[in-house]
């Protein structure tokens, strides 16, 4: 495990990374900055093509079989498949509710994909910043990862949009940020417009790709923020359960 740390850390939760894997500190980087610098990571650790990494952001709750489920997964999915514990499948959110209003949907419905360790994966349509990808498969779309942040809004949604080949943005969606009301300049809106753009253009290219995502369901885990939380598992009990491994 690599603990990307940006900023300080309380000493107990230093001890408890140290004993499980490696730090790699960092200081001042921004919400887009620190998720580019754990892709850079990923990508400059000499890891294999076929090696899998899977990028977990800080405030998510694992069921206990969800990495066995993944990793088998992966094993059966083609190689140039993303999977992501927790995503929207259809238009439904994890939370079972419909996908927020203005977001694109998708053009096929979802689909059985595989079975693993008694959990079914089903075609997804977008996940957050937390999912598990080969890394050569990250390599080759490392541009869009690079774009996506860039483009405001729900950008993880239109991340995972692009790299299955499907424009994420829309005329409508394109302009939207001119008429955004937030305040921002003309120029920061026209740059979002433009990255929007080029969002689109890489997602064209990567149609012959056809990348695949896959997410569980129920889901194997949950943002732990209120209103968010995944249907179908007692997170008390997991939360319970971590616990008492993390006390020995």
């Amino acid at each position: 495990m690599l603990f990307l740390n940006n900023g300080p850390i309380p000493p107990d939760q230093v001890a408890a990374m140290d004993s499980a894997g490696e730090i790699v500190p960092r200081a001042g980087l921004e919400l887009h900055q620190s998720y580019w610098a754990a892709i850079d990571l990923a990508l400059e650790r000499g890891w294999a093509d076929e090696d899998l990494v899977y990028f977990a952001e800080d405030d998510y709750l694992y069921r206990e079989e969800t990495f066995a489920s993944l990793r088998e997964a992966a094993g059966r999915l083609p190689g140039g498949a993303y999977l992501a514990p927790y995503a929207t499948v259809g238009d439904r959110m994890p939370n079972g509710e419909p996908l927020h209003a203005g977001l694109r949907r998708a053009s096929s419905p979802p689909a059985l994909l595989t079975e693993a360790a008694g959990i079914e994966w089903h075609r997804a349509l977008s996940h957050t910043s937390s999912f598990a990808v080969r890394v050569g498969v990250l390599r080759a779309d490392r541009s869009l990862h690079r774009v996506a942040p860039r483009c405001g809004g729900a950008w993880d949604h239109s991340l995972s949009l692009a790299y299955q080949g499907r424009a994420p943005f829309g005329p409508r969606e394109l302009a939207a940020p001119l008429r955004d009301g937030s305040g921002a300049t003309t120029a920061r809106r026209a740059k979002t417009v433009t990255w929007r753009a080029a969002l689109t253009a890489l997602a064209l290219a990567a149609r012959r790709r056809g990348r695949l995502l896959a997410a569980p369901r129920p889901a194997l885990a949950t943002h732990m923020e209120t209103g968010l939380m995944a249907t179908g598992t007692d997170w008390d009990a997991e939360a319970n359960a971590a616990r008492r491994w993390a006390d020995g």
